[in-house]
């Protein structure tokens, strides 16, 4: 039982101290990394130095490495000669206190830093960053390196500290392209692209079709007034386009006659286009009427009724009945039962001389008869004015409104009111007029006629 307790405890032992062994041999890892996955020219970027967490790490040197052509330092930690700790200027660059004090920072122009920490041979476990720089980037795809120089734990014993580098990928901010296919009017082109920076190929784009560049319109057809034209225009490619050109207006020539009017028939006439015949416009022309050489009166007429005659028209040869007009009273002598004034009407009868037949008429009324425009009262500004004028027959007075001053033409003025029955009365006696001349000119011819009969 003893026996086999001690091969335990052996055996437990045995397996801590492989343990202790395996924690002292783990490695710390120092790491370099870049605030910028990618970046263009003329950027500023900040570059780190972490490590890891680690066994007891007492001394500490290493190499940043970088592409002088690629990058330029802009922003780095100032040489150190107090190795107790790192000063302002130290810190105002990025070195990091707390996990090591720097103790030597020597800038290589070859392209390349050395770092030299200590922490007083206690060592450190922790980790974080050590080293932070600005760099700006003077050209594509730069890298940073990391090489160990030493490593040492607090026991003085060789350390193994594990490396690594960083690339900062190129933004492709300029490229440069080339075309590969000249676009057309109809189809696309493609171009392909490289970085101007870094060469990348940054692959091929479409080109849009520059669409037709179409010439000045050109007659192919005139139009004419029947059928309209054609006209094209011809793209530098040799495409074309056509349009459709108007029809021309008509030039209507002279009027003519397609059918003569007859004594009782209406003829015709057509107004034509002088280029294409087509008909413009059609009227009518009135029968002439017959025309009777001696004619012989059946009934003669009267001053109320119509009379007949009959006889043959000399252009159609038909034998025509036709009425000749009554000839309306004949009255010389009138007696005025009421006059007419302003505004009524007024009568009169009289005597027919043929049929002597009582014949009255109506007076039409006279209208006013003004005189000159007085003025009532003065217009302003601001007011209107008043102007009346007087019948010189009957004393009535008709006013009307005096614009304002500096009123416009739009402004609306009151008209003065005019009887509407004066107007009406005067066309009424006009047409009485008229019918009594007819009459007269008809009794007249009636008459001669007669005489030359009984001759």
């Amino acid at each position: 039982m003893k026996k086999t307790i001690s091969i335990l405890m052996a055996l437990v032992l045995a397996l801590s101290m492989c343990a202790v062994t395996a924690f002292a041999a783990t490695p710390a890892s120092l790491t370099v990394k870049s605030s910028a996955s990618q970046a263009k020219v003329g950027d500023v970027i900040t570059v780190t130095v972490d490590l890891s967490a680690n066994s007891a790490i007492a001394t500490l040197r290493f190499f940043l490495k970088y592409d002088a052509a690629s990058v330029e330092p802009v922003g780095l930690p100032a040489y150190n000669p107090d190795a107790s700790g790192v000063d302002a200027e130290q810190a105002a660059f990025g070195i990091v206190d707390g996990i090591f004090n720097m103790s030597t920072a020597n800038w290589r122009e070859n392209g390349g830093m050395s770092v030299t920490s200590i922490t007083g041979g206690n060592g450190v476990t922790a980790g974080g960053t050590l080293f932070k720089a600005q760099f700006k980037v003077l050209k594509a795809n730069p890298t940073f390196t990391l090489e160990l120089a030493y490593a040492t734990d607090k026991t003085d014993a060789e350390m193994n500290v594990s490396c690594n580098s960083v690339k900062v990928a190129c933004a492709h901010a300029n490229k440069n392209s080339t075309v590969t296919k000249e676009p057309t009017c109809t189809e696309a082109g493609t171009k392909t692209s490289v970085c101007a920076d870094c060469g990348a190929a940054l692959g091929t784009e479409s080109i849009a079709a520059t669409g037709h560049s179409f010439g000045a319109w050109t007659v192919v057809t005139p139009a004419t007034c029947k059928e309209e034209g054609l006209e094209k225009r011809v793209c530098a490619c040799g495409a074309e386009e056509t349009r459709a050109i108007a029809k021309a207006a008509h030039t209507p020539g002279e009027w003519e006659v397609v059918k003569d009017a007859t004594c009782t028939e209406a003829g015709e006439k057509v107004q034509k286009c002088a280029v294409c015949g087509e008909v413009l416009a059609t009227e009518a022309i009135p029968a002439k009427g017959h025309s009777l050489a001696d004619p012989e009166i059946t009934k003669m007429p009267t001053c109320t009724e119509e009379g007949e005659q009959k006889g043959v028209c000399s252009v159609c040869g038909d034998e025509v009945t036709e009425a000749i007009p009554a000839l309306g009273h004949d009255v010389t002598e009138w007696t005025i039962d009421k006059d007419a004034d302003c505004t009524e009407d007024g009568s009169k009868h009289g005597t027919c001389n043929r049929c002597e037949e009582e014949v009255e008429e109506v007076i039409p009324a006279k209208g006013h008869d003004f005189g000159e425009w007085t003025v009532v009262k003065e217009a302003t500004e601001t007011e209107e004015g008043l102007k009346e004028r007087v019948c010189s027959v009957c004393g009535e007075k008709e006013t009307e409104v005096i614009p304002k001053l500096g009123a416009t033409e739009a402004d609306p003025i009151t008209q003065p009111s005019i009887p509407k029955t004066s107007g009406a009365v005067v066309g009424s006696v006009a047409a009485l007029a008229m019918l009594s001349m007819a009459a007269g000119v008809a009794a007249v011819t009636l008459k001669k006629k007669k005489d030359e009969e009984e001759k």
